[in-house]
């Protein structure tokens, strides 16, 4: 079964940045913020804000960024190098 959603997480070293896009690529949420180091108890409280925005449905997941990897394979979540990510994006939007 094809994801409905897909979800995007990108933490880095002052920032969570997240995005979840419908299958026509579509811009459902968006959120930005500081993270003050405290990157656990921000990225709870966004996954809980997400939670109430992607609720059922069937969603892909990826992580970013340069603090992304260790939660990634903490969590045994997939990770997205930045620059590969970028360039896919690029690709797509601009081929």
């Amino acid at each position: 079964m094809k994801s409905l959603l897909r979800v995007g997480v990108d933490i880095g070293s002052t920032t969570i940045k997240i995005v979840v896009l419908d299958k026509e690529n579509k811009l459902l949420y968006k959120k930005y913020l500081r993270h003050f180091s405290e990157i656990k108890t921000s990225l709870q409280e966004n996954l809980t804000a997400l939670k109430h925005i992607v609720g059922t449905q069937c969603f892909s997941f990826a992580v970013t960024g340069s603090a992304g990897m260790g939660i990634a394979q903490r969590f045994k979540l997939p990770f997205v190098q930045e620059v590969i990510a970028c360039a896919g994006a690029v690709k797509k939007l601009f081929p």
